[in-house]
């Protein structure tokens, strides 16, 4: 029995597979060599089959399982013919020596990050977080993850404003900011890591206090080689908020709010007076 040519190996991002092809019907084992009674090694193939097509195919994680990979043999029953005498031979041989050979293995757990929220004044944004800010004043807001990931981004989802007796608006919705004279769209880092916004400071009539709270979402960043089930925690695009903005005016948006879970929030309460009223009503007392 003879083959055509040279087998084909093809190595996929799962399995390595090498076929062959015969002539007449194959009857034998493919198998790696030197390991053709382990589990998992070998393939055998009967005349029943009808096959001229062998193959043998082996995940890459069973690899170690079959020792290292030095080619690939076959092995099947010969009838020659001496002096009229049939004799039952058998024959194994090596069609081709493959040079295969692990290069890597990468693996391991990436621990799942938290994202933090901080607003500060435009004007001095490494400055510590202020107790107190006043009406107008530019603001900077920044949500990034606490830890340095390869793995994972972050997106801005919603965030609203509001006072502990109740009072409530929101400022970011669907990723896209709902005024930008309050605050303007999220912007992110090329890394995925951080976002950014500028905004004012701003108040609800009968309280100095008002609690930000933004819906933050960790997502899995794209990268070479990765293989995932289904892409709904992968980044994804920012979302188009200039359009979508063009698209609310004309009164074609109908986008509704969606709901998100509490662990994706992040908080941060600031005090905001109103100086110049403030100064006012002193005047006036005195």
């Amino acid at each position: 029995m003879s083959f055509y040519g040279t087998p084909k190996v093809t190595c996929g991002p799962e399995v390595i597979e090498i076929e062959g092809e015969t002539e007449d019907v194959f009857e034998g084992i493919v198998y790696v060599k030197h390991w053709r009674r382990s589990e998992g090694c070998a393939t055998a193939y009967r005349r029943q089959q009808n096959s001229t097509h062998p193959r043998f195919t082996i995940p890459l994680d069973r690899l170690t399982q079959c020792a290292d990979i030095q080619g690939i043999g076959d092995f099947h029953r010969v009838h020659v013919q001496f002096s009229s005498k049939l004799r039952d031979r058998r024959r194994s041989f090596i069609r081709s020596t493959l040079d295969i050979s692990t290069k890597a293995i990468i693996s391991g757990v990436s621990k799942p990050v938290k994202v933090v929220m901080s607003i500060q004044p435009d004007s001095a944004p490494d400055a510590r977080i202020p107790s107190t800010v006043d009406v107008g004043e530019k603001l900077l807001y920044m949500w990034k993850v606490n830890e340095v990931s390869e793995v994972y981004g972050l997106r801005v989802q919603q965030c609203y404003a509001e006072t502990r007796d109740g009072n409530k608006m929101i400022v970011i919705n669907n990723g896209c900011s709902v005024d930008t004279e309050l605050i303007t769209h999220p912007k992110y880092s090329d890394s995925g890591l951080k976002a950014f916004a500028n905004g004012h400071a701003f108040k609800f009539p009968d309280s100095d206090e008002i609690i930000i709270t933004c819906v933050v979402e960790t997502c899995i960043r794209r990268f070479e080689h990765l293989i995932v089930d289904g892409d709904k925690r992968l980044c994804g695009s920012p979302p188009k908020c200039d359009e979508r903005q063009k698209r609310s005016t004309s009164g074609n948006d109908k986008e509704k709010t969606k709901i998100y879970s509490t662990e994706t929030l992040v908080h941060q309460s600031l005090h905001v007076m109103n100086t110049a009223e403030t100064k006012s009503l002193l005047r006036k007392l005195s």
